[in-house]
């Protein structure tokens, strides 16, 4: 009965579309197991298009934790949504060096916000402010006819004076 007792002790919330999940301090095989059976279930039964697991609360971190960490990441990828790590602590970075162990296939930040910032979706570039009322007209000059074109069937009254002044030298 362990597992649904951590399930809400870690209050796993859904933000923005976003599962996040506070990874406790005492980290066991056991409690990860409830992380891994929530997480799936959350996934599965909402529509998250993504999963923060906030691993800053971690001082140690075993290669055979993060194995079963990278191995839920793995799951949920699988299920649709993309997962990120976030704040792992300098020393379990540098365990997880030491040990050799495979970090190619999972997403890390440096914290919480940094995460959210890669899982929100890109908000499109607001347009600029065109007023739809205000209308633009161009005037192009064709040097060898000497008339004028703005856009309309009608000549503007500039082109219309060119006209008469040749009319008048003629």
């Amino acid at each position: 009965m362990l597992g649904t007792q951590f399930v809400a002790y870690m209050g796993m919330q859904v933000v923005d579309g976003v599962l996040i999940v506070q990874a406790p301090e005492d980290f066991s095989d056991e409690s990860l197991g409830a992380v891994k059976s929530g997480v799936l279930n959350k996934v599965h039964s909402s529509s998250v298009r993504g999963v923060l697991i906030d691993v800053s609360p971690l001082k140690v971190l075993d290669s055979v934790s993060y194995n079963l960490l990278a191995e839920m990441a793995r799951t949920v990828t699988l299920l649709g949504a993309k997962v990120i790590f976030a704040g792992l602590q300098p020393g379990v970075v540098s365990t997880l060096i030491d040990l050799n162990v495979d970090c190619d296939d999972i997403l890390t930040a440096v914290d919480v916000d940094a995460a959210l910032a890669q899982l929100r979706p890109a908000l499109p570039e607001p347009e600029p402010d065109i007023d739809p009322e205000e209308e633009v007209e161009i005037k192009v000059q064709d040097e060898d006819t000497e008339s004028c074109f703005d856009g309309t069937d009608s000549e503007p009254d500039n082109c219309n004076l060119k006209e008469s002044a040749r009319n008048e030298d003629e």
